[in-house]
């Protein structure tokens, strides 16, 4: 189901309300909204940009007057920030150095914000309004500085008038852009989307804390980039979207390739993915790794295993998605995703992750951990016993769980480093 389709049924549900009732709680949330953004902490957690976007959205589609909420954006701005200014101007002394820690204002720092608000306090307050922390903490520290009341109004009224049409306008044009391209944005996507920049935020966190490191944000990457293949692969799908038939016309055409000799080469390629071969190199690799006392590296490959396996066969059940009806090997089961690309990217790639460090010829290895999965994964669109996109969703998994447990893996290291270095 596209996007398009599922906003036109919410914006419906909306209009079904009065339009008076619609006006004055949006008009509420916006004032309300605007004003506690200026106060102290509050204007932290409020997530008043995104909401301005809707309400922006909502003015396209003709549900309030744009006019009118500009007006409520400006008045709900000034008097916040004039609020922001009188309760720095009393407690700001006392609350910053009782704060100080915890929002990370040491006294050059606070020295440097102090000298701005005095030469630069219309450019500083324009930055200000565009980050959550620092919407508040300017008009805090121009009151506990004592900025002279009159300078900071007319700063305050200079910067309203950009800030207030700003979010609203940008909410108005989205709604127009997503008139015309909404209908290719499905469900999926915006799934993808929203889990992305949850585990986004959640690595900006850990980073903060330093118990992540610059160069992790490449596993941060790389699950994204498994979360959309999978996600997008999984709607398309099931909605029977363009990938669908590019799957059955590689089905359809694939068996020009036959040759006796090629046919044999694919079927023991396939092989390598089956019980045995697997178990084979999980039992080779586990008798090293506990050898060596890599216990951390041998769960590490046990859950990447586990998990993209559990991840794999729920996504089957749910789908059900029918195998290719001819096909040179004999199979069973459902065809989405491809059980052999997941694990086949899974294992690859938790290897590659174990033994970089650990080996002088990297690139080998990376070679190797590369060739494997695609051969075994081409081998199965070769024998018809999987569609493309069988296969990409389930490299998309294998991506996606692996570098998932490897953020995790870092964050438990990085942590139990950082105490015993304590201690």
């Amino acid at each position: 189901m596209s996007m398009h389709h599922l906003s036109e049924l919410f914006f419906a549900w909306i209009v079904s309300f009065p339009p008076n009732i619609i006006l004055l709680v949006v008009i509420g949330i916006l004032f309300i909204g605007s004003v506690l953004e200026s106060i102290p902490m509050a204007g932290m957690f409020l997530p008043m940009e995104t909401t301005t976007v809707f309400f922006g959205v909502l003015a396209f589609k003709g549900i309030v007057d744009i006019k009118i909420l500009i007006i409520v954006a400006f008045l709900g701005l000034v008097i916040g920030d004039i609020l922001g200014y009188y309760v720095g101007e009393k407690f700001g002394e006392e609350f910053l150095r009782k704060h100080a820690k915890k929002l990370k204002i040491d006294e050059q720092k606070y020295d440097t914000i102090k000298h701005s608000i005095d030469n630069n306090l219309i450019k500083v307050l324009l930055f200000a309004r565009s980050n959550g922390f620092t919407r508040w903490l300017v008009p805090f520290l121009a009151g506990a500085n004592r900025v002279d009341i009159k300078r900071f109004n007319i700063a305050n009224l200079i910067t309203a008038i950009f800030w207030s049409p700003a979010f609203l306008l940008g909410g108005f044009f989205l709604g127009k852009s997503f008139e015309v391209f909404g209908k290719y944005i499905g469900l999926g996507i915006v799934i993808a989307t929203i889990l992305a920049f949850i585990f986004y935020k959640s690595y900006k966190h850990f980073e903060k804390l330093d118990i992540l490191k610059r160069e992790d944000f490449r596993f941060l990457l790389i699950n994204i980039f498994g979360l959309y293949l999978f996600f997008k692969m999984a709607e398309d799908v099931m909605d029977l979207e363009l990938i669908t038939k590019m799957d059955m016309w590689i089905y359809s055409h694939i068996t020009g390739l036959y040759t006796p000799l090629l046919n044999k080469t694919m079927i023991f390629i396939t092989s390598w993915g089956s019980f045995i071969p697997f178990t084979c190199t999980l039992v080779f690799m586990g008798a090293f790794l506990i050898y060596k006392r890599y216990f951390r590296d041998l769960f590490f490959l046990s859950f990447s295993i586990i998990g993209s396996s559990s991840l794999m066969y729920m996504v089957k059940n749910i789908v059900q998605r029918p195998r290719p009806e001819h096909f040179l090997v004999k199979v069973s089961g459902y065809s989405f995703p491809s059980g052999h690309a997941t694990l086949a990217t899974a294992i690859s790639f938790g290897i590659y992750l174990i033994l970089k460090d650990k080996m002088k010829r990297k690139r080998s290895l990376l070679f190797f951990c590369l060739v494997i999965p695609i051969l075994i994964s081409f081998s199965r669109i070769y024998l018809n016993i999987r569609y493309l996109s069988d296969v990409i969703a389930g490299i998309g998994l294998g991506l996606f769980w692996v570098s998932l447990l490897a953020i995790i893996y870092e964050i438990v290291k990085n942590k139990s480093d950082k105490y015993k270095i304590v201690n």
